[in-house]
């Protein structure tokens, strides 16, 4: 990791290629999920999410608390994750979780569906995992005066083309705020599965229009990556680990210098 001192000035005016600083660094969450984070951790990502201006960081439902304290006044969300990650909790559960993050801090709620029911069709029970999310969380930002976003995971890369699009339909219905393609932690034959492809980012705009909004989070780890995202594919939101090397790389462009070499952790994914 780098340390604070670091890190380049931010320049929110910079533009490269049609885009702005603001743009593109409103459009990130910063991803902070890594199971063996403590709190001098999170207390880093806090300040390198404040530092670069993003839109959110997305922290376990446990660490709402921290990064909320640290991010008071800074516009930076606190996105929590819920059901998380694998979405196999009872929807009590879920219900719960969303409560206490948002009473903790959190203005986002990054919720896994029960991928299991919508992988044998079982619509119903999908959407009232999810809608049940919902209305806490819309209770609860209104006693906390302020509006909260729900995103669904639907963890793509387990799903056919037909169950996203399904997945996708459940997500309306419920009245999510967004669909999220995955949680970054998917594993096929050992390997970890990327949830947004350019293939599933188009097919779930194809399916959702303009009705919800789209994060893409798994895989997006350049600024091509996330340009493409934002731009092309009409993602709302990217979740990325990977935030220095992604904005940095920008500011450098707008500046007309090429780039310096990143190595990413290879324990890390983008969420």
């Amino acid at each position: 990791m780098s340390t604070q001192h670091e890190w380049p000035e931010v320049n929110i005016n910079a533009q490269y290629d049609g885009l702005s600083y603001a743009d593109l660094a409103g459009a990130l969450d910063h991803s902070a999920l890594d199971p063996t984070y403590g709190r001098a951790e999170i207390g880093f990502h806090c300040a390198l999410a404040r530092h670069f201006r993003v839109r959110g960081i997305c922290v376990h439902s446990s660490d709402v608390g921290q990064a909320a304290a640290e991010l008071r006044g800074s516009g930076v969300r606190i996105a929590a994750t819920v059901g998380f990650p694998l979405g196999k909790t009872t929807t009590s559960v879920k219900m719960l979780e969303c409560r206490d993050a948002i009473r903790s801090g959190a203005s986002d709620i990054d919720m896994v569906i029960n991928v299991g029911a919508l992988g044998e069709g079982d619509n119903l029970r999908v959407v009232k995992d999810i809608a049940s999310v919902v209305s806490v969380a819309r209770y609860e930002g209104q006693l906390a005066g302020r509006d909260i976003v729900v995103k669904a995971i639907l963890e793509t890369g387990y799903l056919t083309n037909d169950q996203i699009v399904l997945g996708c339909q459940c997500v309306q219905v419920a009245e999510a705020d967004m669909v999220k393609t995955s949680t970054g932690f998917a594993m096929k034959d050992g390997k970890p599965v990327p949830g947004a492809t350019t293939p599933v980012l188009r097919l779930i705009q194809e399916a959702v229009g303009d009705t919800v909004g789209i994060k893409a989070a798994g895989g997006r780890r350049t600024y091509e990556a996330v340009r493409e995202a934002i731009v092309d594919l009409k993602c709302a939101v990217v979740g990325v680990t990977a935030t220095e090397k992604i904005l940095t790389d920008f500011l450098a462009l707008a500046a007309g210098r090429v780039p310096a070499r990143h190595s990413i952790p290879s324990r890390e994914t983008s969420r």
